[in-house]
């Protein structure tokens, strides 16, 4: 291994409520020299990944710093500064609730699709295919390649070595890449810990189902990944027509009328339009919302699971093992930022703030030195 200076500056710690506001105290810290320009690593908790790409962004746009971060949302914060080239490899660490993706260590390309000059991905996994981001590599240029390792904690088990293996998985991750050149930023969401799916809390649970049956268009395993990302947008656009522009089926021209009844969704498009009118004829913004919500269906949906006090418990715990080994093997942080996301309902709010409690304590008992700030740089 290689030796490593001790003689770092205090790690700061930004709480932040919206994730994706976590952005721009990365790229302050680039600025301020605190993290390389280039190569870091993420060591991102949460439940969900956080890993899709802002549909208005333009990849010549992304050194655009007003741009960028007028077109970042919570799902799409990341990407963007893997194709800056800020990060090289994302840990993605998830409870295990979370189903959008698999435990795997896996490689792939980001890029400038070069028609739509649009960032895509070379990454085939539903999470990127489902939301039309997939394109072949020989269509990109100014290629990235990305790192992504995908770690599961079960916070339903207390056994320690569940949790030991977890955290040796990261150890050894950050291990293979030692290079004291490179930075580590220690991301946590707090929904980590305790989850809900605002669109679940919103419908009811006829039209939750239905919202799913509708969709849900995944491709199939002998699909071409190209000729299903052109179905998919698609699918997209016809069920923006309808479920936002409000247009019935009648309104709709016959190419699209067709496309919907090949698919077989004629009938359940009628059914989610029913359930959702209370909705959205008080609403017109809610349809939009709901809308947005189904692009990325997948079979599981978004993950929900409101957590006792013990998995919460166990949560902090399992951070804690992560950030005393990363102390002990010289792996600290050169930042920490914490999402709280509980505007948005993802985050129990009540249970936010004792969640926080517990997570700031924990990392300030491993790394004692931190200087705490809130987003608007208030000392905590």
């Amino acid at each position: 291994m290689a030796k490593r200076s001790t003689s770092r500056k205090s790690t700061s710690l930004t709480v932040v409520e919206d994730h994706d506001e976590a952005l721009y105290y990365i790229y302050r810290a680039i600025a301020s020299k605190k993290l390389p320009f280039e190569g870091n690593v993420l060591i991102h908790f949460d439940s969900h990944p956080d890993m899709l790409i802002p549909k208005a962004l333009d990849a010549d746009d992304i050194y655009e710093k007003d741009k960028l971060f007028a077109s970042l949302s919570i799902e799409n914060w990341i990407l963007p500064a893997v194709f800056a080239g800020h990060i090289s490899h994302v840990i993605w660490c998830k409870s295990n609730w979370c189903q959008q993706m698999t435990d795997k260590s896996t490689k792939f390309y980001i890029g400038k699709h070069s028609e739509t000059g649009k960032i895509r991905v070379t990454s085939t996994e539903t999470y990127f295919t489902s939301e039309c981001l997939y394109s072949r590599e020989d269509e990109l240029v100014d290629k990235k390649e990305i790192h992504l390792h995908i770690v599961t904690f079960d916070l339903s088990s207390e056994s320690h070595d569940s949790h030991i293996q977890s955290v040796n998985t990261i150890l050894q991750l950050l291990r293979a890449r030692d290079d004291k050149q490179r930075g580590i930023i220690l991301d946590c969401d707090l929904d980590f810990f305790s989850v809900q799916n605002p669109l679940k809390l919103l419908l009811s649970d006829e039209a939750f189902v239905t919202h799913h049956e509708v969709y849900y268009l995944p491709p199939t395993d002998e699909e071409d990944r190209t000729l299903y990302t052109k179905k998919k947008e698609k699918f997209n656009d016809v069920m923006r027509k309808v479920i936002v522009d409000g247009l019935t089926m009648s309104e709709l021209n016959a190419e699209h009328v067709d496309f919907i009844e090949n698919l077989g969704r004629a009938e359940a498009i009628q059914r989610l339009v029913h359930v959702l009118k209370p909705l959205t004829e008080l609403d017109k913004e809610m349809s939009l919302i709901i809308h947005e919500f189904g692009l990325g269906m997948d079979a599981d949906g978004l993950p929900h699971h409101r957590s006792s006090e013990e998995e919460i418990a166990t949560g902090i715990k399992a951070l804690g093992l992560l950030a005393k080994e990363m102390a002990q093997n010289h792996f600290r942080p050169h930042l920490i930022t914490i999402a709280r996301s509980s505007d948005d309902d993802y985050c129990p709010r009540d249970q936010v703030d004792a969640i926080q409690a517990y997570v700031i304590a924990t990392l300030k008992d491993h790394f004692p030195d931190v200087s705490m700030f809130q987003s608007n740089d208030t000392p905590i």
